[in-house]
């Protein structure tokens, strides 16, 4: 657990203590923060290359601010081991993207786990993560961890479409998830991927390809009955 004081101005990757210090106005000078919780921070910062941020009274919370901030009793605030976080660009694609990764136990969940991040919350505006040392009733590979979904972002509905250089990075550290597709001969998903040119993410098509992949499969279509026509 890291030591977080209210005057303090250590660097924690990309966040400054003040950053990570606590938003209620009754918290102690210091407060502990986990340090799992800061890894998994500066991770997703990483990935989706922009800067995030921990949502006012996110972070720790004494037991009045997690009563004013509607917390659960024993919320995981409480120890400093939960953030409630969201992002300062792109915030609604981002969120829309991690809540459907966390949903289908995709990338970013599997590297957040392996962080040692064990509590997910799914939410339309921000993201809560929690290190909780009690186990979860869900499963994955023999880790357990705790799951609650509010969100209204669901998989049969395409999140927006990232700007520049976001979509950029997550194409980049994306890369190897066509091998991972779950339910797609290797050989389908190289023909998605390279003559239709269209993203296919852990079973299926995001938004930004479909258009493409659309208007490319009416132009075969449109190429093959000109030729039947010739012949």
């Amino acid at each position: 657990m890291a030591l977080i004081s209210r005057y303090g101005n250590r660097q924690f990757g990309n966040f400054n203590e003040q950053d990570l210090y606590s938003g209620c106005s009754d918290a102690p000078d210091e407060h502990y923060l986990s340090d799992a919780l800061i890894d998994a921070l500066n991770f997703l910062w990483k990935y989706y290359g922009t800067a995030i941020e921990i949502s006012a009274r996110g972070g720790y919370r004494t037991q009045s601010c997690n009563a004013a901030a509607g917390g659960a009793e024993k919320s995981q605030h409480l120890l400093g081991r939960a953030v409630d976080v969201n992002w300062k660009e792109n915030e609604t694609a981002i969120i829309a993207h991690l809540n459907n990764d966390i949903r289908n136990e995709g990338i970013v969940f599997q590297s957040l786990l392996d962080l040692g991040i064990r509590g997910f919350g799914l939410y339309n505006t921000f993201i809560h993560i929690d290190a909780r040392v009690s186990e979860g009733k869900q499963n994955y590979n023999g880790i357990k961890y705790a799951f609650f979904d509010q969100s209204t972002w669901i998989n049969s509905i395409d999140p927006p479409v990232f700007d520049g250089n976001v979509q950029d990075q997550i194409d980049k550290v994306d890369s190897n998830i066509f091998d991972k597709i779950k339910g797609f001969p290797k050989a389908v998903v190289n023909f998605i991927k390279q003559i239709f040119n269209t993203n296919v993410e852990d079973g299926f098509i995001n938004y930004g390809g479909i258009i493409g992949f659309v208007s490319r499969l009416l132009a075969i279509i449109l190429m093959i009955l000109f030729l039947v026509l010739l012949i």
